[in-house]
C-alpha cells in the first residue's frame, strides 16, 4: 500500500501506545529519551518516545514515512495546523480537497481544520480516524509524559470537527521504487508566455493528472523556480488562488517549448 499505509501505521502507534500522551508544550515532538520501533511494510521506523499534539503527531508520522525515499525532508517545514496545508500541498505530495467536493478520505489522508485541529484517516470503510486530543488534566500543556488515561489520543469513528478540508496524498508509492519525477533546474521562477495554441493545467506533473484549467496562446503564467521531467515533458508549477499546486507542461523534452520566459 506504500507511504500512506506507513504514515497511518505510525500514527496509529502514536495514538495507541501508552508512551505517547498529549501536550502542546516543549515536549510536543517527543521527549528525547529513546525511540519506539514501528514495523510497517517490512521496515522498522524509529519514532521518538514521548508526547505529541494533534498537528505534531500527524506531521511526525508523515516525516518518518518519507525517510529513505526520494522526498525525505519534503515536509520538514510543517510545524502546526496553520502551515500544514501550504507545506504539504507545496511538497507536491498532497492536494487540497475542500470539504463537500465529494472526495472520500483514504488511509493516510489528513483531515484539517487550519485553526484548531487535525487528524489522520485510518480507513475509509469503516470510516475511522486517529487523533491527539487533550492531556490527563483536561488541558493542553503540562501533565505527565505518556498517555495517563488511555484517551489522550485514540482511534475512533469519523466525525466532523468541523474540518476545512482533506489533504489527499497523491505522491504515489515512493517506498516501493516508484518515485515522483526527478526535479530539474530547467525552469527558473518568473512570468512565462504561452507559445502553444492551448495548454492544460493539471493537478500533478503527469499527463495522467486531472485537467483543472487551461491557458491559451499569448496568456501569461507565473511559475515557481521548480521543474520535473515526466512522460516525455518538462513540467513547471505554480500555486493557484485556492492554495493548490498546479502543473503545466513547459515543453516536450529536447523537442519543443510551449512556454517562453517574458
Amino acid at each position: 500500500m506504500g507511504l500512506a499505509n506507513i504514515a497511518a501505521t505510525i500514527h496509529a502507534h502514536l495514538c495507541e501506545h501508552w508512551f505517547h500522551g498529549y501536550t502542546q508544550g516543549d515536549g510536543r515532538w517527543g521527549d528525547g529519551e529513546g525511540v519506539c520501533l514501528v514495523e510497517a511494510e517490512g521496515k522498522s521506523y524509529a519514532i521518538e518516545q514521548g508526547d505529541r499534539d494533534c498537528s505534531s503527531s500527524v506531521i511526525d508520522a508523515w516525516i518518518a514515512a518519507l525517510v529513505g525515499t526520494s522526498r525525505e525532508g519534503a515536509l520538514d517545514a510543517a510545524t502546526y495546523t496553520g502551515n500544514m496545508r501550504s507545506v504539504f500541498v507545496g511538497s507536491g505530495l498532497f492536494r487540497w480537497r475542500p470539504m463537500g467536493d465529494g472526495y472520500i478520505a483514504q488511509r493516510g489522508d489528513i483531515y484539517l481544520n487550519e485553526v484548531n485541529h487535525t487528524a489522520m484517516c485510518q480507513s475509509a470503510v469503516p470510516d475511522k480516524l486517529s487523533e491527539f486530543l487533550i492531556n490527563e488534566n483536561g488541558g493542553i500543556v503540562g501533565g505527565q509524559v505518556g498517555d495517563q488515561t488511555g484517551r489522550e489520543s485514540l482511534i475512533r469513528d469519523y466525525y466532523d470537527f468541523p474540518w476545512d478540508g482533506i489533504l489527499e496524498y497523491i505522491g504515489g508509492d515512493l517506498s516501493a521504487g516508484n518515485p515522483q519525477p526527478p526535479e530539474s533546474s530547467a525552469v527558473t521562477g518568473g512570468i512565462y508566455r504561452v507559445e502553444a495554441d492551448h495548454l492544460n493545467v493539471r493537478d500533478r506533473a503527469s499527463v495522467s493528472g486531472a485537467v483543472v484549467a487551461g491557458y491559451s496562446a499569448g496568456e501569461t503564467v507565473v511559475l515557481d523556480a521548480w521543474s520535473a521531467e515526466a512522460d516525455g515533458y518538462l513540467w513547471g508549477r505554480y500555486t493557484s488562488y485556492s492554495g493548490a499546486m498546479r502543473y503545466i507542461a513547459v515543453g516536450v523534452l529536447g523537442v519543443e517549448a510551449y512556454l517562453a520566459k517574458s
